[in-house]
């Protein structure tokens, strides 16, 4: 593992945008490790994450007897996990499970949308089991509870107690000072005392047979799993990847193997789950306010028919611009629901206090559309120059300021285009064809008895 290790410090030494390079071996298994490598700040680098490890990802998947994943750390937290993570789960035995899933994973490494693809199951490890003779054991009064508690507190590193110096508390760790495997020699030098007196060796009921197994045994929902963890490839989209993989495990995989998602996609998709929710829940609180607000259940739809296609706009931009659906871009498009009602507010109150003097319907429609075209103008300019900054963005974190700025951008100018002519029209179809007229009120003066005037008489 050292060796290993070394030989990655040594492609990464290579990278001139490094600041610092720190190895963990042994972590989180005895055959794993992790290497850190910090990069320099933003503005004393010329090349992104990303295109460094495409640079460098073909010499660490050349580095003989190691597999090399690269993993870009979770803005939003959650420690350093691959984007993939493709749970496969069954009832089956685990070397049933591995063998059932083996179409699958070589299938999957042909698929050029992922790379650096492994899995947590390796039943290649390398053990040591330890085989007591029960029946020579019973015959020296030797039980096993005795012999395991032997082996546990001897092997085990089991913490018998504690003590405390210059202010830290330190463990103190029952251990015989081993090497990484077991010899059986060591069971030489281990005895017990049995019931009659006698000090019996341990290697006289026990012995050492080296194996394979796994290093760990994985569970998902109260099933035998396993988990193909792998890296997204340049260019390809997450959420088109996910399809690929699934339309793949259709094909391949057996139907006593279920799929399942674990880390990132697992979030984007309970993040996809929640934001139906939060776009009906912000649709619903508009609604409420202006019905509110207007006193009518009818108009709030007529205000908020564009938002529909302004979403639509907003997501054409989005996609020719690069960006992709994600809790960014989701801000955005709620935020563009607020946004794009204030056109449709503008044209329906002036409409509806048109009509109420008395104005035709086609009439009041045509003079609110002109009248309200300057300030809708300068909505959406104050809102896209706004926003521009954003869409424009470079630097650390500029992906999501992006996809928030050209949400804004894309859906405030198809908005407003359309709404001149869309909300006219649904105006026209749902709006009550008659509105109260307003009848001044007469005052005391108008209702005071006047003297009568003399009426001129016609000459004879």
């Amino acid at each position: 593992m050292g060796e290993r290790a070394a030989e990655i410090e040594h492609v990464l030494n290579t990278v001139p945008e490094r600041q610092s390079i720190m190895s963990l071996i042994g972590i989180p298994t005895r055959n794993q490790g992790i290497v850190f490598m910090l990069l320099a700040p933003w503005e004393q680098r010329t090349r992104t994450a990303m295109e460094i490890q495409s640079a460098i990802e073909d010499r660490l998947a050349s580095i003989p007897g190691a597999q090399v994943a690269m993993i870009d750390p979770d803005p939003l937290g959650g420690g350093g996990q691959h984007p993939i993570q493709f749970v496969l789960k069954s009832t089956l035995e685990y070397q049933q499970l591995d063998q059932a899933i083996a179409p699958f994973l070589a299938e999957a490494k042909r698929y050029a949308g992922i790379h650096a693809i492994s899995t947590d199951l390796n039943l290649n490890t390398p053990v040591n089991n330890l085989e007591v003779d029960r029946n020579h054991s019973a015959d020296l009064g030797l039980q096993m509870r005795t012999v395991a508690n032997a082996m546990g507190e001897l092997l085990g590193e089991q913490e018998v107690n504690r003590f405390t110096w210059q202010g830290s508390l330190y463990p103190v760790l029952l251990s015989l000072q081993t090497r990484a495997e077991l010899e059986p020699e060591l069971l030489e030098q281990i005895y017990l005392r049995a019931p009659s007196g006698e000090m019996v060796p341990i290697a006289s009921v026990a012995r050492i047979e080296r194996g394979v197994g796994a290093a760990s045994l994985s569970h998902f929902n109260q099933l035998r799993s396993i988990t193909m963890s792998a890296d997204l490839a340049t260019g390809h989209n997450l959420t088109q990847v996910v399809k690929d993989l699934e339309a793949i495990a259709a094909r391949t995989l057996p139907p006593t193997v279920q799929i399942d998602w674990n880390g990132t996609v697992r979030q984007l998709e309970d993040a996809n789950a929640s934001m139906g929710l939060v776009f009906v829940l912000s649709f619903a609180f508009i609604y409420l306010v202006l019905a509110a607000q207007f006193e009518s259940f009818r108009d709030p739809f007529i205000i908020l028919s564009v938002a529909p296609l302004s979403i639509a706009g907003a997501g054409f931009v989005l996609s020719i611009t690069g960006g992709t659906l994600n809790l960014y871009s989701g801000v955005g498009f709620i935020t563009l629901v607020g946004l794009i009602a204030k056109h449709g507010i503008l044209i329906t109150e002036f409409t509806n206090q048109l009509r109420d003097e008395g104005k035709p319907l086609r009439d009041a429609l045509v003079e609110a559309a002109t009248i309200r075209l300057r300030p809708i103008l300068m909505t959406t300019a104050a809102m896209v120059l706004g926003a521009l900054p954003l869409a424009l963005a470079d630097g650390p974190g500029s992906v999501s300021r992006s996809d928030i700025g050209w949400v804004i951008v894309g859906g405030m100018l198809f908005g407003t285009l359309l709404s001149l002519f869309v909300i006219p029209t649904v105006y026209t179809v749902l709006s009550r064809k008659g509105r109260p007229q307003i009848v001044p009120v007469p005052s005391d003066a108008d209702l005071a008895p006047r003297p009568l005037e003399p009426v001129p008489m016609p000459a004879e």
